[in-house]
């Protein structure tokens, strides 16, 4: 713009909206992705961290049914819990509230092992005469996860 014998440079009042509008939807939009983001880096977290929770839990019943079925020990299941008889004593696997617990002892107390913390939905087992068959329910929020699983007997 000149003004008489001088320039005087500046923007106008419309140009100063427009760039400030601009920006915001820019922030808007930058704000919205780092939100959506964000969150669905929470739901695959809590989806990993289920998996992880299952497949801990399936190895540790694996290798209880195939210890005790190696040495001819029989299992037992009441309710929610899996007992497995050895000779050297009762080990365990039993919801309690919305944990797993494993109990390498149930003779001696204060040794128990949290498997899954706070997210076990259901527990249960079934004894057949070829095998223990279990369902594992795990739930954190919106994400769920379900294990059925059947172990056989080894000999």
């Amino acid at each position: 713009m000149r003004s008489g014998n001088r320039f005087e440079w500046g923007f106008t009042i419309t140009e100063l909206l427009v760039a400030m509008i601009a920006s915001a939807l820019l922030a808007l939009t930058v704000g919205a992705m780092l939100v959506v983001g964000t969150q669905s880096w929470r739901r695959n977290h809590a989806a990993v961290e289920l998996q992880r929770d299952a497949a801990v839990a399936g190895d540790m019943l694996r290798r209880a049914v195939r210890v005790s079925t190696k040495n001819g020990i029989t299992l037992s299941v009441g309710g929610s819990r899996l007992d497995i008889f050895t000779p050297g004593g009762t080990n365990a696997f039993y919801a309690s509230g919305s944990d797993l617990v494993y109990d390498p002892n149930t003779g001696t107390t204060g040794d128990e092992i949290t498997v899954v913390n706070a997210r076990l939905a259901a527990f249960s087992a079934t004894v057949t005469n070829t095998g223990v068959s279990v369902l594992m329910q795990l739930s954190s929020g919106d994400e769920n996860t379900e294990v059925n699983t059947f172990l056989r007997w080894r000999n």
